[in-house]
């Protein structure tokens, strides 16, 4: 299977309901919600392009477990994997520690030539949040301080991984059900 072979374009909406992670290495709520929805969604992915665009992502009866550490890193920074985070252990090491490898893709024909790859975009033209409640925690500051914030909800404007201004945000919400 050659990279450059694979073309996949899909017009449509996708849902993705009742989901629910832990966060990484706790046992603690770290994301959930009932209803994540992607409107009017556009994907092609090609060796001349790659987009994805979203007209419009619904989330709705969400909850976020926000955590700012002592250094100033957010929790969230823990779910994402580097190359640097991805470490790939010799079959002949595997054995030798008594732990096993399995490759989880598949091997791609290497046809010697080196192109650039061609780069993700991503747009998502706006966002309507729902009934969330964001508990969050800021060790970084001196007192630390935790807040339960509830009852959010409001509209997040057009955002990209190419664009550099911020979206327009718009957001209620309640401190712990109260006024």
């Amino acid at each position: 299977l050659q990279a450059e072979a694979l073309t996949a374009q899909f017009d449509g909406k996708l849902a993705l309901n009742n989901f629910h992670a832990l966060e990484n290495g706790a046992e603690d709520d770290f994301l959930q919600w009932k209803n994540l929805q992607a409107d009017g969604l556009h994907l092609q992915w090609g060796p001349q392009q790659r987009n994805v665009l979203v007209e419009k992502l619904g989330l709705s009866d969400f909850y976020a477990r926000l955590f700012l550490s002592e250094k100033g890193k957010l929790n969230l920074q823990n779910i994402l994997l580097t190359k640097a985070d991805i470490k790939t252990e010799s079959p002949a090491n595997a054995q030798a520690s008594g732990t096993s490898t399995a490759q989880t893709s598949p091997q791609l024909a290497d046809t010697g030539a080196k192109k650039s790859p061609v780069a993700l975009k991503v747009e998502v033209k706006t966002t309507e949040l729902k009934n969330g409640n964001i508990n969050f925690t800021d060790n970084f500051i001196r007192p630390n301080y935790t807040a339960n914030l509830t009852s959010v909800g409001g509209t997040i404007g057009r955002f990209a991984n190419d664009q550099t201004e911020p979206a327009k945000l718009e957001l209620t919400g309640k401190v712990d059900d109260d006024a």
